[in-house]
């Protein structure tokens, strides 16, 4: 696919959702939430998308500090970088925390199961990382669900640079 796309709106979000879709190609994004010192944000696994649903999925830990961030302002950004392309995309969204589902449990292999461990907590102090003993537990086991309200690309990769903003069913291109 030719950098053209990003020459035609319709073209540069069809072009977004096709990469955020094979989530398995798309680098580890950051989510920024708020917390009350300020702005927080932290890398994460895009773990699914659905155009059709406007919605992202990501995997956390129970105990972890954006599970209350979450929980005190859903809103929250994503950042995208596709450095291939040289394409930065902003996505805003609102964000629903549920308990992660069994049948997402039992899919996942035991190295990954250990991210979502018991003892210790994430975040919490430890004496010594070898002596950690951690136990998956699948009630720590946390999904935030991502509803798109906008989105926003930045196309790098010519001039002049290509700015811009999705929102529901309206594009426009922006100064970038």
């Amino acid at each position: 696919m030719s950098d053209s796309v990003f020459l035609d709106l319709d073209q540069t979000l069809e072009f977004v959702w096709s990469k955020l879709t094979k989530v398995e190609s798309v680098p580890p994004v950051v989510l920024a939430t708020s917390s009350e010192c300020g702005a927080s944000a932290r890398m994460v696994v895009l773990r699914a998308a659905n155009r059709e649903a406007q919605g992202l999925e990501i995997w956390c830990h129970a105990k972890s500090r954006k599970i209350n961030e979450l929980i005190s302002d859903p809103h929250a950004e994503i950042l995208v970088w596709l450095a291939d392309r040289q394409l930065q995309i902003r996505i805003k969204t609102k964000i629903e925390v549920s308990e992660g589902s069994n049948g997402i449990w039992d899919t996942l292999g035991k190295g990954s199961r250990l991210n979502y461990a018991q003892f210790p907590s994430a975040g919490e102090t430890i004496s010594n990382p070898e002596t950690s003993a951690p136990v998956p537990d699948v009630n720590l086991f946390r999904v935030l669900n991502c509803h798109v309200l906008t989105i926003e690309t930045l196309w790098l990769g010519g001039m002049p640079h290509r700015r811009a903003v999705f929102d529901g069913n309206s594009s426009i291109w922006i100064a970038p």
